[in-house]
């Protein structure tokens, strides 16, 4: 344990050496300088969650007990989602399948965006632990003035993503470390369409849903959202 303790924190010491003669050689100004050394001290010494990639040993193991350690990792996650609870009661094969190949885990430090309005990152997210704010501004949504909400631990956010081309209307921004899952759509759509049973339930509630997003529309309801899309 100690060797392990001495061994980072020289590794972070040599990290900390070279940025500051980057810094130096570069001149940048004092004040971005000590900015960006501050806030490089802050994230290296935040003590992120090990993820799977941070592990080693997990690369040896058989795909067979791989999905199934994946399907544990994300099972309680995904059955957030009403479609994915109903989905692992009728067929958890296939939704092991989706936890092995469409489903990413990811530390996002304190101060960094999730993501912003106007891209499409094709992706639905789950804030697992942390603090994250969902803020949108009249440029890019349809608000008539800047608003903020926090965003809870177990939300899903831009669920949209996955039954259509959606794109951000606004932003999502953490406020401590956090861990974020996420179902990327296309690799979703690339394992339903191996199992034509799952594959026409996905696409009527793809269709289903599709028609929630464009009759989303005042007076009948608010505006879809990166967090909601009203029934």
């Amino acid at each position: 344990g100690m060797v392990d303790y001495q061994m980072a924190r020289n590794g972070q010491i040599q990290r900390l050496r070279l940025l500051r003669r980057f810094l130096r050689e570069n001149n940048i100004n004092r004040g971005t300088a000590t900015l960006v050394q501050q806030q490089a001290v802050e994230r290296l010494s935040a003590h992120a969650k090990l993820q799977e990639e941070d592990v080693n040993a997990l690369k040896i193991l058989s795909r067979t007990l791989r999905t199934t350690l994946r399907f544990e990792l994300f099972k309680r996650h995904i059955s957030g989602l009403p479609l994915f609870r109903i989905w692992i009661q009728l067929d958890a094969g296939t939704v092991r399948e989706l936890c092995m190949d469409a489903m990413y885990s990811d530390i996002i430090r304190s101060g960094d965006d999730l993501f912003l309005p106007g891209a499409s990152t094709g992706r639905a997210y789950c804030l697992v632990s942390g603090m994250m704010s969902y803020s949108q501004e009249p440029l890019t949504a349809p608000v008539l003035s800047g608003c903020s909400e926090n965003v809870e631990v177990g939300q899903w956010m831009c669920e949209a993503a996955l039954w259509s081309h959606w794109i951000h209307v606004g932003k999502a921004k953490t406020h401590s470390l956090c861990q974020v899952v996420s179902i990327s759509g296309d690799a979703m759509a690339t394992v339903c369409r191996k199992h034509p049973g799952v594959h026409e339930i996905f696409a009527t509630y793809c269709e289903v849903f599709h028609r929630r997003i464009i009759s989303a529309v005042p007076p009948r309801s608010a505006f879809p959202t990166d967090l909601e899309v009203p029934l």
